[in-house]
């Protein structure tokens, strides 16, 4: 869901009741930078300093704008779940 922004178009597993389960993102790299992606589309910035970060388990790389993606995605899950509720 994070690749897509939290939009669930065209998935059909999501056009009938289901329980959505959300993991720590902390733990795969590629979801991270993801998550950073989208609060970059958030917050507007055009810095991509953290893209040529490389992996280190335990760093935390720009939280806050981790953070704006997090809840971007966050936001969009909510209100594209609720435009399901029947």
């Amino acid at each position: 869901m994070v690749a897509r922004d939290g939009n669930l178009e065209g998935l059909p597993a999501f056009d009938k009741p289901a329980l959505v389960r959300l993991e720590s993102p902390g733990r795969d790299w590629e979801v991270a930078r993801l998550l950073l992606q989208a609060g970059a589309r958030e917050t507007g910035e055009t810095g991509t300093d953290w893209l040529v970060v490389p992996y280190q388990k335990g760093r935390l790389v720009r939280p806050g704008l981790f953070y704006a993606g997090f809840c971007r995605i966050l936001a969009r899950l909510r209100s594209e779940l609720a435009r399901r509720r029947t």
